[in-house]
């Protein structure tokens, strides 16, 4: 930030003047990417006003799509970092579900493409549901909704 000359002494927070959007988006999507190539995980920086959770909420809502926040000292930050970073139940579910009619539709039926309702589901939307699976498991979600093979 310091090298960038941006106009804040709050590090983790949106230089004043940034109401809409993410100063830091392009920098931290560059990161990811590198990231990603090399097959590493991307960590945002912290927050340091460990005190001030909803602020500590917001720039961890901002990094989401993108990297993991790190967490300061804070407990606060831990519990406010853990419902930002993990998926919607709905969304949960939804991903286990994908993954279980992709499993049944390519091995008991032996197509390499189907649908869960009227969504067409492919090894593209496998993948995407193992991100949001993994990330649902590991926050302590349980299945609200079973697959039920067609009869």
């Amino acid at each position: 930030m310091a090298s960038l000359n941006m106009k804040t002494l709050v590090v983790g927070e949106q230089p004043p003047g940034y109401t809409e959007g993410d100063a830091y988006h392009y920098i931290l999507m560059r990161i990811l990417i590198a990231a990603r190539a090399q097959d590493l995980q991307a960590i945002d920086g912290p927050y340091f006003n460990v005190r001030d959770v909803e602020a500590f909420t917001g720039g961890a809502a901002l990094s989401r799509p993108r990297l993991r926040r790190q967490v300061g000292a804070a407990s606060s930050q831990i519990e406010a970092a853990n419902v930002v970073y993990a998926p919607a139940q709905d969304d949960y579910d939804h991903a286990e579900l994908i993954l279980d009619a992709y499993e049944y539709y390519t091995t008991v039926e032996k197509r390499g493409a189907a649908t869960l309702g009227d969504e067409m589901i492919d090894e593209a939307s496998r993948k995407m549901a193992l991100v949001i699976a993994a990330k649902g498991r590991a926050a302590g979600l349980t299945r609200t909704k079973a697959f039920e093979p067609p009869a």
